[in-house]
């Protein structure tokens, strides 16, 4: 009988998940037959999640509500272009982090410390759990610290709150791996916070994170960003240059580029980067050197005491160090991932080395402007990056220096 019951459960389980669609089953539903049932089923999926970044970022209900539907526009029209492998929740988490910071510096004209100042003086009317409060100003900092893979195991697992096993069917990987990754991206998000002066626990901002940071969306709202979504004549003006806005930023972007090692450079808020590869060649056939410059870069900001700021994430306890040329004198800051080195600078020039073998990503500000972030580099017995920037930060490169 206990035999019986137990084929039938399995069956039952079978059935029900055979009868619930993917998210890129929609997605595909939708891109190939423009199917609006699929479309709106999965706004509907995931409206709190999208909204809830916005709302984070803003603190203001309507602008939350223009975002959302910023981003489900931006769904709209890219659907045909979305890859297999895309996790749907960890790409409308980073697109709706990107339109809200668009959405802030066109619209509030604040820059970030103002924007986490502002953020820190509503927790109080708004949060009731103390971590949850400490935690609000830096998490979708800490978030874009983290990798596409690990910021996707994060948003399934803590922010929709999905079992180990649904996480590692989204991400195909075993349970334990999940958990293995889970544990990790914790950690990694430990250290930002310890970094920031926050120190809490691994667990804590499990907990926090998991019981706060999706509300509930207004009533309505996931039907009407459907249904403006698929009829886009209906948008307000505000919401239309934002999806003009963040369609640029997001699918006109830097040109990806793979070098030896697998080094995967990108950028979002610096235009184009192209590569230059020296003629001259060593033993071996590989380059000398690679530079990467940034073309077409916005200028960054003034500034009357620019400060720039190396963020280091990868391999926990890879050492590196981290020279730079101050008052005619060269500095060189030791450490072990992650961490960050910064110093006042105008014009400068930098190297970044790192020792063994691992993974390395940095991004490199001025204040908090973005200049570049060089991802997943791939270190085997050491390399060396060079950075350089003009006065005011413009013409800014980076050369991978052949070890």
């Amino acid at each position: 009988m206990a035999q019986k019951s137990c084929l039938l459960f399995g069956a039952v389980h079978i059935l029900v998940k055979m009868g619930t669609p993917s998210d890129m089953e929609l997605v595909e539903r939708f891109a190939k037959g423009g199917s609006e049932e699929a479309f709106r089923e999965l706004v509907g999926r995931h409206i709190g999640l999208v909204y809830s970044v916005a709302r984070r970022h803003t603190g203001n209900p309507h602008h939350a509500e223009e975002i959302s539907q910023a981003v489900f526009v931006i769904l709209a029209r890219r659907a045909k272009s979305l890859g297999k492998g895309v996790v749907l929740s960890g790409w409308l988490y980073h697109t709706a982090r990107l339109t809200a910071a668009n959405f802030q510096r066109a619209e509030i004209r604040r820059i970030r410390r103002e924007k986490e100042a502002y953020m820190q003086s509503i927790t109080s009317e708004e949060v009731s759990n103390e971590v949850w409060r400490e935690l609000l100003p830096l998490l979708d900092r800490a978030m874009a610290s983290l990798s596409a893979a690990d910021r996707d195991c994060v948003v399934l697992r803590f922010f929709e709150n999905k079992s180990f096993r649904e996480v590692a069917e989204t991400l195909g990987l075993e349970e334990g791996a999940a958990q293995r990754r889970a544990s990790r991206c914790l950690e990694r998000l430990r250290a930002f916070f310890h970094k920031q002066g926050l120190v809490v626990s691994a667990s804590a901002i499990a907990g926090a994170v998991s019981a706060n940071s999706v509300k509930a969306t207004p009533a309505n709202l996931g039907a009407l960003v459907a249904a403006r979504s698929l009829s886009p004549g209906n948008l307000g003006p505000s919401v239309q240059a934002l999806v003009r806005q963040m369609w640029t930023r997001l699918f006109w972007p830097a040109s990806g580029l793979v070098g030896t090692g697998a080094l995967l450079v990108s950028t979002i808020t610096c235009g184009a980067l192209f590569w230059h590869s020296a003629h001259r060649q060593p033993q071996g056939g590989f380059p000398s050197s690679i530079v990467y410059r940034v073309r077409n870069a916005p200028t960054p900001p003034r500034s009357v005491n620019p400060i720039v700021h190396i963020r280091m994430t990868g391999t926990p306890g890879m050492p590196f160090q981290v020279s730079h040329s101050e008052n005619g004198n060269e500095q060189i800051t030791p450490g072990v991932l992650p961490s960050e080195v910064s110093f006042a600078a105008d014009a400068f020039s930098a190297r970044i080395t790192v020792r063994g073998s691992g993974e390395l990503s940095f991004e490199v500000f001025r204040d908090d402007f973005r200049l570049a972030n060089i991802s997943g580099a791939r270190v085997t017995n050491g390399r060396t990056w060079q950075l350089s920037a003009g006065k005011g930060g413009s013409g800014f490169s980076v050369r991978r220096v052949a070890n």
